[in-house]
């Protein structure tokens, strides 16, 4: 699994994005399991493959919310 930076996650298309942090969770998984069996030498990659799950998640919620903002915005106001 190749780490990406920020810069290339917020490049993806809201598919694209999905399937990276699904594919990076799996790998995740995997890592979890390589290091608690020792088999996996550096437990510290496990912090950037978790970032980059959080990252891509974060800009998922974040388009989210802002496709949903304009129409909050052009709803009508309730108060008097």
């Amino acid at each position: 699994m190749t780490l990406l930076s920020l810069e290339d996650l917020r490049k993806m298309s809201d598919a694209e994005l999905r399937k990276y942090a699904a594919e990076a969770n799996d790998a995740l998984r995997d890592m979890r399991f390589r290091v608690a069996s020792l088999e996996h030498k550096n437990p510290n990659e496990l912090r950037g493959l978790r970032r980059s799950v959080a990252q891509a998640k974060t800009l998922l919620r974040e388009r989210e919310i802002a496709t949903s903002m304009p129409a909050l915005e052009t709803s009508p106001s309730t108060t008097a």
